[in-house]
């Protein structure tokens, strides 16, 4: 009621918000894209020395060609489920007890590999 008395249109402001371009740069979008970048760095350097350690395990464990490729498959299969759950897993559990949650998984997996 107000605004019909001074004569403005709501709509009229409605559009003038949604119109304005946002000036300088969005932090946040900004440190997603440097995480996505690092994440992606990381993962090609992985799968770069996965296909290095390629060779000796062949060579060492005596396997073809059929259960290599399967092994380095497993390394993206891997990468999927995870990037899969991550987003789910922080939203449920918050994110730093995620990231409490991985890196013990990490640590006993570790010692396991380490005694068998």
């Amino acid at each position: 009621m107000a605004d019909q008395v001074s004569g403005e249109n709501p709509t009229e402001k409605t559009v003038e918000k949604l119109t304005e371009t946002p000036t300088g740069v969005n932090r946040y979008a900004l440190q997603c894209a440097i995480v996505a970048s690092i994440v992606s760095i990381i993962f090609g350097y992985d799968t770069g020395v996965m296909s290095g350690a390629m060779v000796f395990i062949e060579e060492e464990l005596k396997t073809n060609d059929v259960q290599i490729e399967v092994l380095t498959g497993i390394l993206n299969l891997c990468a999927l489920v995870g990037s899969l759950l991550a987003g789910r897993t922080s939203d449920v559990i918050g994110r730093r007890d995620s990231w409490l949650h991985s890196k013990i998984l990490t640590l006993i997996v570790r010692i396991v590999w380490l005694h068998v």
